[in-house]
């Protein structure tokens, strides 16, 4: 996140298949024994313009 920023990108959508990270981020609140580590990751998204995060399934490369 640090060289998104250092490089200037306002907008960013983070993805990922762990839902488990998604809900620590979006809703801290449903996952209290994640919060010291949600809590420092959702400081650093504040440093963006405009975030979000969201659930993403690669796709099969078979």
């Amino acid at each position: 996140m640090d060289c998104l920023k250092t490089l200037h990108f306002n907008a960013i959508v983070f993805a990922s298949e762990d839902n488990a990270l998604i809900a620590a981020i979006s809703k801290p609140s449903a996952s209290p024994s994640l919060k010291f580590y949600s809590s420092k990751t959702i400081a650093l998204l504040h440093q963006f313009v405009d975030w979000n995060v969201q659930f993403h399934t690669p796709k099969d490369m078979s």
